[in-house]
């Protein structure tokens, strides 16, 4: 069995919102606040919000499709120069790996599409994104190095 990482390191917490998209800023303070604990500095903390907000949002819409009431924990570790979070889900798993294709005029701002870029994006940000079911459970694992 494939153990996350987090497991190894430091400094340790987990929590827990209900899949509504009102909680998942609450996920997002809590991120940011993590992060500036650990004085990672206000670009690291933005990404990593910005990236457990975006796949957060992923679960409960596609995962979910909007239903509330279904658990999805967020575990946060610090440790070994790094940073790990893992987002916990029993939605229906994230289908395809096909990136974006990114097709838009950049001096056209109505040409850029609003959505389907949350996983590109979190790729871009994160050193290393992983994500595999497990025995009904969805592990999305997302590392930051901090050297």
């Amino acid at each position: 069995m494939h153990q996350p990482l987090i497991s190894n390191l430091t400094h340790q917490i987990q929590f827990q919102i209900d899949s509504n998209l009102e909680d998942v800023a609450l996920a997002g303070v809590s991120v940011r606040a993590l992060c500036n604990h650990f004085e990672m500095g206000s670009e690291v903390a933005y990404q990593v919000e910005l990236c457990v907000v975006e796949m957060l949002n992923n679960v409960i819409e596609h995962g979910y499709k909007f239903q509330k009431g279904h658990d999805i924990k967020v575990r946060f570790g610090v440790g070994d120069g790094r940073l790990e979070v893992i987002i916990i889900d029993e939605a229906e798993p994230m289908g395809g790996t096909n990136e974006p294709r990114l097709c838009y005029d950049i001096e056209n701002i109505e040409s850029i599409p609003e959505n389907g870029y949350g996983r590109y994006l979190v790729k871009q940000i994160m050193d290393q994104v992983d994500y595999r079911t497990e025995r009904g459970s969805n592990y999305l694992s997302m590392v930051k190095s901090l050297s």
